[in-house]
């Protein structure tokens, strides 16, 4: 296996991330720094530290390595175009199917929070953050991730506990980060891996994540030019006996192709099958 996922310690690189987390926090509350929308900062310091800094970081190991970033992107092996659109769609499905569930549940246990799920958030809408977000979102967020996660955290964990738990492992470190959906995101995580492995690139996945999150991209876009949804008020709670059974729909749906795929794909795993060894 490539020498830098050996040498390069996962703590060293979370700990950059912390520093680099901390300084720009002080720094932005310096009196000379121009005062931003907080959501404008916290997009700022989002891709600094969990963007920007991972790929200087893991760049500049592979450089000390004799290695080279641009081998993570060589010509992939083909896969179909069905398996592509699957996979960026299927994990969307059966996350919100799975959150849904959980809403009901959260519903059944505490139900005066219902008024507070179902209204929606009032934020100041930003004509060019809004764009610049949905660039984020649908461009930088998939290459970035799929360097860290797929390049360097998959393979890290990997040297360490195997090919199979390293793929568990990044993927569950991948939801929790995509917090609002971690169902889906967690099982995206692990479609991701299994492609990589498939096409020795990190070019498909990358392929794959941007069309997942342009497809939440155009539900922002609808969500941020609905305004005559920011006025309505929810007058009666919601059927929760529909949403469990929508919801269930939909986690079946996402289900039906999600597990003949993580089956076949899983069998086919080795540790010597993981890709980009030297």
């Amino acid at each position: 296996m490539c020498n830098v996922f050996k040498t390069s310690k996962l703590r060293h690189l979370i700990f950059c991330m912390l520093f680099t987390f901390t300084v720009t926090v002080i720094f932005s509350k310096f009196p000379f720094v121009p005062e931003l929308p907080s959501e404008v900062t916290t997009q700022i310091i989002i891709i600094l530290c969990l963007y920007v800094v991972p790929i200087l970081w893991f760049t500049r190991k592979l450089k000390q390595n004799n290695d080279s970033i641009h081998r993570f992107f060589k010509k992939p092996v083909p896969i179909k175009l069905r398996t592509i659109i699957a996979s960026a769609i299927m994990p969307l499905i059966f996350g919100l199917g799975m959150i849904l569930i959980v809403i009901v549940l959260l519903l059944n246990i505490s139900p005066e929070s219902t008024t507070a799920t179902a209204l929606p958030s009032k934020e100041k809408f930003i004509p060019w953050f809004f764009v610049f977000k949905l660039v984020s979102v649908v461009l930088i967020a998939p290459i970035c991730e799929e360097i860290i996660f797929r390049g360097y955290l998959l393979g890290r964990l990997t040297d360490k506990f195997g090919l199979k738990k390293g793929i568990i492992f990044s993927s569950v470190i991948f939801g929790v980060l995509h917090l609002q959906n971690i169902f889906g995101a967690t099982m995206m995580g692990i479609i991701l891996c299994l492609i990589f492995i498939k096409t020795n690139s990190l070019v498909t996945p990358i392929i794959v994540h941007i069309t997942s999150n342009a497809i939440v991209g155009l539900r922002d876009i609808y969500l941020a030019f609905d305004v005559g949804t920011q006025n309505v008020q929810s007058t009666s709670a919601p059927s929760l006996p529909l949403i469990l059974i929508g919801a269930l729909i939909l986690t079946i749906i996402g289900s039906i192709w999600l597990v003949p795929f993580l089956k076949r794909n899983w069998k086919k795993l080795t540790d010597k099958g993981y890709p980009l060894i030297l």
